[in-house]
């Protein structure tokens, strides 16, 4: 036999199959024009408000990603790639309203892409001159020179707004403090777990958990990401009625499961 199923693991190996379904069924379904619709989030909808704020008071809008210890090529890398797509929401609202942007990454990699997608942004809404070589800086694969970076560039130009999305380590909690005492509106987002409760005390709009990717997904229009977004709610919802069955079946009518 090509495939030989481990005895008792029948029941992963087709929870596996049918999560691989789901997921391909869906983005091919957004591939072919189906997008499917995101619920507005309040931390993206505020992007427009903290820009505008940036404006009024004459400052540039700022943008650091975390740095987790690890890049793109890393477990952390969707995390990073989700904060990069929220730049570009941030500056694409920024070249609508004529603000400056800059960003902060703490990978090589990030770089180019990062400032790929702060100069598209600027193009696109027929701002070019908007764009300024330099303004999209890497600082260091060191947490710490990374965090001591943007408390440096917070305290030198005081952007009115601060925008912090990413994977974050140990730094997450300065660099949100950072730019609350500044007196400027933080908006924060991260899948990491164990720096949730870090930006949920110091932000004033936060994505909490997996809302990072929704928030990605919106701000890019990506067809592959609309769609695995859908197909990772249809798991989840599954899960959940099946966890409700198993609990239903194994406390009222007594029936032992596993």
């Amino acid at each position: 036999m090509i495939i030989s199923l481990v005895s008792g693991r029948e029941v992963p190996f087709v929870l596996l199959i049918f999560v691989l379904a789901v997921v391909t069924f869906s983005i091919l379904r957004a591939m072919r024009g189906k997008i499917p619709t995101i619920r507005e989030l309040p931390a993206m909808a505020a992007i427009k408000e903290a820009v505008g704020r940036c404006v009024e008071m004459g400052t540039p809008i700022l943008y650091a990603g975390g740095n987790s210890l690890a890049g793109l090529a890393s477990p952390r890398g969707p995390g990073h790639m989700a904060g990069l797509g929220i730049l570009g929401e941030v500056a694409t609202q920024a070249a609508r309203l004529k603000a400056e942007t800059i960003a902060l990454v703490s990978w090589p990699e990030q770089l180019p892409i990062a400032d790929a997608i702060v100069k598209n942004a600027y193009d696109g809404q027929g701002f070019p001159e908007g764009y300024k070589q330099g303004n999209v800086e890497f600082t260091s694969d060191r947490s710490w020179t990374h965090c001591i970076r943007m408390m440096s560039l917070v305290s030198n130009r005081k952007p009115a707004s601060c925008v912090l999305a990413g994977s974050y380590s140990g730094e997450s909690l300065l660099m949100c403090e950072t730019g609350s005492q500044t007196g400027a509106i933080v908006i924060g987002g991260t899948e990491a777990a164990n720096q949730m409760p870090y930006f949920a005390a110091v932000c004033d709009y936060l994505l909490i958990g997996p809302e990072i990717f929704a928030a990605e997904a919106a701000a890019t229009e990506q067809p592959v990401l609309l769609g695995s977004l859908l197909g990772d709610d249809i798991v989840k919802a599954v899960s959940i009625c099946l966890l409700f069955a198993g609990l239903v079946l194994t406390v009222v009518f007594g029936v032992k499961i596993g």
